[in-house]
């Protein structure tokens, strides 16, 4: 009887951390913007202007190829 108590409290445990972690993955998903999840490499900023006024940049440091970052869009809750 002891055993089959154990299980099934361990099973309970591992059901309760699926769901918080399925929680937690949703949340943090709900939270990244397109540009953040759509990053690519650039050599200048006009390869990274995705519309006129986007305002994202190249930022490359000292190096010859870096990464397009564009400014963080608030987000908008329907």
């Amino acid at each position: 009887m002891d055993s089959s108590r154990n299980s099934i409290v361990k099973l309970a445990l591992l059901f309760i951390f699926l769901i918080i972690a399925t929680n937690m993955l949703k949340e943090s998903n709900a939270t990244t913007t397109t540009d953040q999840r759509a990053r690519k490499l650039c050599q200048n900023d006009s390869e990274c202007l995705t519309t006129p006024n986007s305002g994202c940049k190249c930022d490359k440091g000292d190096k010859l190829i870096g990464w397009c970052v564009c400014p963080t869009l608030p987000l908008t809750h329907n």
